[in-house]
């Protein structure tokens, strides 16, 4: 069967291509990997470059390495102007405060500066509520390293602690994505060699927690031969449970009455389905790609939560519930 695309616009792309061109430093992005990051074919790809150069606002610049062509923008002098109306200000206001607990304090100092057009209300018209937060203000110059190599395509030296008590390990990483999952924000990325030419360590990428980086320090060395990390994405397009990449697995769960009406309200899986019986409980059965994850999740249900499949999750909960009896 043919490869599946992204169902955006042509307009939505075209404004994608844009963007990531314009705003990358100057640094030239491969056709195969503008293909990648925007999720059609290379026959799209060179569309949307032939649209982009007919039009004012910057020159589209060609180059070839090897067989590989590369394409760049040069930027232009005046750049095209954005209006936004009220209600454009209020939905920007909106998003910014339902982002507020993963927002450095600077950030927020700054994003209330802009939107201050849109009046009080705007900024006082929402809040995000999330127990046990993390203050990423003292990390905001690391975030903001971080965006700079992913512009420039540069290496970091980055000092990373796992666990408290333990000495930071000190490594080079090319960041490539910043995600944001479960009120924290990672750093996507690729390992790479300290020395000599730039070469990811590992197939697969690398995730920090940008609250577990102790230091983050801009290097000259250039990652732009590095592909973009691998972004799992479901044939369905909803996704699968766990943010981690795995071996993907099949989960049926038996849900109490009192959490039957959260559970059946949320989509947790992109291959999901529910079945409510006629004692007010729920039977529920999701793909999911992460152990650790699903086992974390349904312990959080407490007694409100029975997993029927598979056999090694029966077992992983009751060793759980065999060391909590030992504790208590």
């Amino acid at each position: 069967m043919p490869q599946k695309h992204s169902e955006a616009s042509p307009t939505e792309k075209l404004l994608s291509l844009y963007a990531l061109l314009l705003f990358n430093g100057g640094n030239p992005f491969s056709l195969k990997e503008l293909s990648t990051r925007l999720d059609c074919s290379k026959q799209t790809v060179l569309r949307l470059v032939d649209q982009i150069g007919t039009a004012e606002y910057g020159e589209i610049v060609q180059s070839r390495r090897g067989r590989e062509v590369y394409y760049a923008i040069e930027r232009p002098r005046r750049l095209p102007g954005v209006s936004l109306n009220a209600e454009g200000l209020y939905q920007l206001a909106l998003c910014r405060k339902l982002l507020l607990g993963l927002l450095p304090r600077g950030m927020k100092e700054q994003a209330d500066k802009t939107l201050g057009m849109a009046g009080p209300d705007a900024v006082a018209l929402g809040r995000a509520d999330a127990r046990g937060h993390i203050d990423y203000t003292p990390f905001q110059p690391m975030l903001e390293t971080f965006m700079q190599a992913m512009h420039a395509r540069k290496v970091c030296a980055v000092a990373y602690r796992t666990r408290l008590g333990r000495a930071p390990r000190v490594f080079a990483f090319a960041p490539k994505n910043l995600v944001a999952c479960h009120e924290t924000l990672s750093v996507l990325g690729w390992e790479v060699t300290e020395k000599g030419k730039v070469e990811a360590l590992c197939d697969d990428s690398l995730s920090l927690y940008l609250h577990r980086c102790v230091s983050v320090d801009l290097t000259p060395r250039t990652g732009e031969d590095l592909p973009p990390p691998k972004i799992v994405r479901d044939e369905e397009g909803g996704g699968l449970f766990g943010s981690v990449d795995g071996e993907v697995f099949s989960v049926r769960v038996r849900f109490a009455p009192g959490a039957a009406t959260y559970v059946y309200e949320r989509q947790w899986s992109g291959r999901q389905s529910a079945k409510v019986h006629e004692d007010g409980s729920l039977t529920l059965d999701f793909d999911a790609r992460s152990r650790a994850e699903v086992v974390s999740w349904l312990l959080g249900f407490g007694d409100q939560a029975t997993a029927l499949s598979p056999g090694w999750l029966r077992e992983e909960m009751r060793r759980q519930a065999s060391i909590a009896v030992e504790k208590y």
